[in-house]
């Protein structure tokens, strides 16, 4: 149905990152009863458009009319207040509260100062009964595993109080500035480095892995962060970069079992839609985003449950990091946990449940996704904390 005014108006909007331009002069005009489909290739600026709406972003130009009346939303808390919800791609919960608690959440119902559970449940039902859903609201969501917690992390002077949680199902976003520690941490949790102090725990076990392959026999595999130099042979084979990792596994009297690693091979190639001219094309040939496929096959025919990225996106195209970012939310939905580490603040915004911010090696914030923004992140890395869009620390 067409109306005279359109209920939303995006007008000219631009919006800069350092060294790109998200937005050019993007417009959108959304009619009161209108479903309106916003499309684009990976990398084409929906998600940031979203965001710059809801007030995850403040755009650099342009001008947004909602409901005839001129907005700038600071939050996307503001935003919800003032009509505008969004669903996000990544679905987000609470695994440990009650479905009416996540239904509420953020606005909850009170009576006489206390919450009002019977009035909450009773809505909770009839909207899950709209839907088709039977279902106890009063139950938690899931019983959600911890796979990893690393407390008080120390070594020498790149780590000095770092700390950080990760469950089963989760992409934790590692952030902070050059030299703060990510990767240190990641290859300490790996048994690359030897730690000073802190603990680390796996399965609510505390554990100590003494060298990488301690951390391979628990389910742990990690990608690091420059793939040439810790990551490819490249003299070598797609096959046997591929395989290298699983090779314990494939050796039966010190003879690979050569039928067992190509149905492996092949396997992931094909998962993974690695382009190759086949099996044993020497993997210095394939592109950064082939190879960086083939370095996370190699971890995943392992059956890892907890997976170290340390920039799994840095040098490819834009198409393979699309395709690797896919790949690595349906591992998290399968059940794996994920530790993403990246330089990039859009990748680690867009891509993590949680987030952990670093600064000089110490754990300085926290942030669950609700209301997570780059300035919180930025306000962190510079200051120790996070500011939300209303100015108040998260």
């Amino acid at each position: 149905m067409q109306q005279n005014n359109p209920l939303l108006q995006m007008e000219h909007i631009t919006k800069h990152f350092p060294g790109s331009v998200a937005l050019a002069d993007a417009s959108i005009h959304v009619e009161q009863g209108e479903v309106h489909a916003l499309v684009g290739e990976n990398g084409a600026g929906k998600s940031t458009l979203i965001k710059v709406l809801t007030g995850v972003y403040q755009r650099d130009e342009g001008t947004i009319l909602f409901d005839e009346h001129p907005r700038a939303f600071q939050s996307p808390q503001h935003a919800q207040r003032e009509g505008i919800s969004t669903i996000y791609q990544e679905i987000n919960l609470i695994p440990f509260g009650s479905v009416t608690e996540n239904i509420f959440l953020g606005r909850e119902i009170f009576r006489w100062g206390l919450l009002n559970w019977r009035k909450m449940n009773a809505e909770a039902s009839v909207l899950l009964e709209r839907l088709h859903l039977a279902l106890d609201v009063t139950k938690p969501l899931s019983t959600e595993q911890v796979l990893l917690t690393a407390t008080g992390m120390r070594e020498g002077r790149k780590l000095q109080n770092a700390s950080l949680q990760v469950h089963a199902g989760e992409i934790v976003g590692l952030a902070g500035l050059l030299g703060s520690g990510r990767s240190e941490v990641a290859r300490a949790i790996f048994g690359a480095d030897a730690l000073d102090g802190g603990t680390i725990s796996l399965d609510g076990k505390e554990t100590h892995f003494h060298t990488p392959a301690d951390a391979m026999r628990a389910g742990i595999g990690f990608c690091s962060e420059d793939r040439k130099v810790d990551g490819i042979i490249p003299d070598l084979s797609v096959r046997e970069n591929l395989t290298l990792a699983a090779l314990p596994t494939l050796t039966r009297s010190g003879v690979v079992d050569r039928k067992q690693q190509e149905e492996i091979v092949d396997r992931f190639i094909q998962r993974l839609g690695i382009k190759t001219a086949g099996p044993e094309q020497k993997i210095r040939e394939l592109s950064g985003g082939n190879q960086q496929k083939v370095l996370l096959a190699r971890w995943l025919c392992l059956n890892p449950r907890l997976l170290l990225l340390d920039e799994p996106t840095r040098g490819i195209d834009v198409g393979a990091k699309g395709e690797i970012q896919k790949l690595v939310e349906e591992l998290a939905e399968a059940g794996m946990g994920v530790l993403l580490i990246s330089s990039e603040l859009e990748e680690i915004i867009e891509g993590s449940d949680h987030v952990v911010v670093l600064r000089d090696g110490i754990t300085v914030a926290e942030m669950a996704r609700e209301g997570l923004s780059q300035d919180a992140i930025l306000s962190a890395m510079a200051h120790g904390q996070a500011q939300t869009g209303e100015g108040e620390s998260a």
